[in-house]
């Protein structure tokens, strides 16, 4: 018997991390958050060199386990003993990672890392291309939209949260190059599965959005 999983793909902060931690504690499963592995490939990159040289940020995807570790069930980055996770969620650090992810040799090794997540007792996966490469087979898919303003207000809150200052107008011009970069790029664009349920997360808040996917994971998963 196939390993169950749940999938969680969409545009840039349109809720996916939020509601995949939620599902993930409330049903006691393993939770994977593929985009952060792409940024710390990018933000290890960063350290050396803006300018992408595929053969160099191959080598870092290849030894990723020499700077990425789980830690109280969370990912960590650390660069020269020093941990420098913050750093993964600026959108300089955002916009490399999908430059990156368009490297059909690093997709393969991360695509083997984050298969590898795929665990008893099941898996709650979020991404950009979890229910249309990596995880295909998934039972249950979920695909997150909403509107662009309300996504760029969303991450110019949770960066300032992290001590990262930024303002509107720049937050809004950085997310709508990465939605255009996801969408338009040759391998893997971001586009929802055939059978996946689309959540528009505009104007429901955390708890009306951990909800109604609950609703489905019921009535899909004998759980409870």
């Amino acid at each position: 018997m196939n390993i169950p999983v749940i999938t969680i793909d969409g545009t840039s902060a349109s809720g996916k991390s939020t509601l995949c931690k939620k599902i993930s504690k409330k049903i006691g499963w393993f939770s994977l958050e593929s985009g952060f592995i792409y940024r710390a490939v990018a933000l290890i990159y960063l350290q050396y060199s803006s300018v992408i040289i595929p053969k160099k940020v191959v080598f870092i995807a290849k030894n990723l386990n020499c700077f990425l570790f789980i830690k109280k069930k969370k990912f960590k980055v650390i660069y020269n003993k020093k941990d420098i996770t913050n750093n993964v969620f600026t959108e300089k650090t955002s916009m490399l990672a999908s430059k990156i992810s368009q490297i059909p040799e690093i997709r393969n090794i991360l695509l083997n890392i984050q298969k590898s997540f795929r665990l008893n007792p099941g898996l709650v996966a979020n991404g950009r291309d979890m229910g249309t490469v990596v995880f295909p087979d998934s039972k249950l898919k979920f695909f997150l939209i909403s509107n662009l303003k309300i996504r760029s207000y969303r991450r110019m809150l949770q960066l300032k949260k992290r001590g990262i200052i930024t303002n509107f107008k720049k937050t809004y011009s950085e997310i709508q190059k990465r939605d255009n970069l996801d969408i338009f790029r040759k391998i893997s664009p971001l586009k929802p599965s055939k059978n996946a349920i689309i959540l528009d997360t505009s104007y429901i808040n955390t708890t009306e959005m951990f909800n109604i996917s609950m609703k489905y994971i019921k009535s899909k998963f004998n759980l409870f």
